[in-house]
């Protein structure tokens, strides 16, 4: 580790010690009243969108691991979307898309990398997945940080697997990352002033020249795109006031275990952080020189188990959310975009409804087969709620969803070819049937013969 990244975890580990286990009570909040949209913003189109778009420099998330989806030492990136199409894929055939309307060298493209995604995501690309060469390298490596034993708060050690002794310290360590790089004075020179950045696994993160224009026409210097919270988004961070006005964003492990119930009100919260993010590079280069990298983020405590079977231990993992600097920007502005910009998978049940006809890709782009719409809520039976099971659930191709609600399978079954899904489908079957090919399900579906139509 650098200096300034000891400096920064010691930060971060003075407030644990302190008590401060990252907090924020309801009586700090007020409700969020309503944003621009994006959908009422005039259009940029000829020679105004080639303007904007010789602007914008692009930075994917590309941190994490396929954990959830079952799969070890996997980066989310390289996990196939389509047969054939990973999220890198697809990352690189919109940057494809997009460069061939202009001229020479245009939106650079760089990840953030973790230490668990480095070298996969290095080999890939060396492997033929046509990065087209840029003038700086594209890859910025996130630090790894010491997770702390919960006991005596003394950074946590396991001879027998030293590398589980460390973790990445979230993806708000972007912006000490990038004033370690000395990349934003770089891209400035070239003419580059705005950077949207995005999770790789969100695959409705396009750029849209919209809203560099809005930035550059409000002089927000920084921009968050935030969609109306459904009952679906219950559980994930919200954007709202603080009681001086000022934005703040409240992820939900920052919510103490008492207000459970009203962090997931979506009347009072009414929208969440999509992690589309536009900077601008000229005023964050002003307030990184200011700080020496070293933003005053709210610390988020992850509460964690590691080590082997039987002998599990207690873990705070000390971390930090890039959009969480618009709880300390004052200038800073969200605007409300539609759900066709948030796409993302984070698990088997989030895979199977990409892979299914409510989508189609076009350019790189998954798009829904109509719009607007409000794709179904999808929840597997937990023996297959990894990539392994989904592949055993639909051996034979993903059922259609197009005319479904919501989709819920409580024990593991095997879907025949052409399945089709209709209004609210309850898969109460035992485990191991098969369901036939060509079958329509609708309901409560107890019994092939009398509940699933051939």
């Amino acid at each position: 580790m650098l200096p300034l990244q000891v400096e920064s975890f010691y930060t971060h580990w003075l407030k644990l010690r302190g008590g401060q286990e990252g907090y924020v009570y309801d009586r700090q909040l007020a409700p969020l009243g309503p944003l621009p949209k994006l959908e009422l913003l005039p259009e940029v189109v000829g020679e105004e969108r080639l303007h904007w778009l010789s602007k914008c420099a692009l930075l994917k998330l590309n941190g994490g691991l396929a954990t959830t989806m079952g799969l070890v030492g996997l980066p989310k990136s390289l996990v196939e979307v389509r047969p054939q199409w990973t999220f890198l894929d697809l990352v690189l055939r919109q940057l494809q898309g997009q460069r061939q309307l202009v001229e020479g060298p245009s939106l650079p493209l760089f990840f953030l990398d973790s230490f668990h995604t480095s070298q996969a995501t290095r080999e890939a690309l060396a492997e033929g997945l046509r990065l087209e060469p840029q003038s700086e390298d594209w890859e910025l490596m996130q630090s790894q940080v010491p997770r702390v034993a919960a006991k005596d708060l003394a950074p946590y050690t396991d001879p027998q697997d030293p590398e589980s002794e460390w973790c990445p310290p979230g993806h708000g360590d972007l912006y000490l990352t990038l004033y370690l790089s000395g990349l934003i004075p770089k891209l400035l020179a070239g003419g580059y002033r705005y950077l949207f950045i995005s999770n790789i696994d969100n695959l409705g993160a396009t750029l849209d020249w919209r809203l560099p224009k809005f930035m550059a026409h409000t002089q927000a210097p920084m921009l968050m795109e935030v969609a109306r919270r459904t009952p679906m988004d219950n559980k994930g961070g919200h954007l709202s006031r603080d009681r001086a006005g000022h934005l703040l964003l409240r992820e939900a492990s920052m919510c103490p275990p008492q207000e459970r119930d009203s962090f997931g009100d979506i009347e009072r919260y009414r929208y969440f952080n999509t992690n589309n993010l536009w900077l601008d590079l000229q005023a964050l280069a002003h307030i990184l020189a200011r700080r020496r990298g070293l933003l005053p983020l709210p610390v988020i405590c992850n509460r964690k188990e590691v080590g082997p079977k039987g002998a599990r231990q207690a873990v705070w993992q000390l971390e930090t959310a890039c959009g969480s600097l618009i709880s300390t920007w004052p200038q800073a502005q969200a605007i409300e975009v539609g759900r066709d910009r948030f796409l993302p998978v984070k698990s088997a049940a989030d895979l199977l409804l990409m892979r299914s006809d409510c989508f189609h890709l076009e350019e790189g782009v998954l798009k829904a087969y109509r719009a607007p719409f409000t794709p179904p809520l999808v929840k597997l039976a937990p023996e297959q709620s990894t990539l392994q099971g989904l592949e055993e659930l639909c051996p034979q191709g993903v059922p259609s969803l197009r005319e479904c609600q919501s989709l819920e399978i409580k024990r593991p079954v095997t879907l025949g070819a052409g399945v089709k899904c209709r209004g609210q489908v309850i898969i109460d079957l035992p485990a191991g049937t098969q369901i036939p090919a060509g079958a329509l399900l609708e309901g409560v579906v107890d019994s092939v013969a009398s509940k699933a139509r051939v």
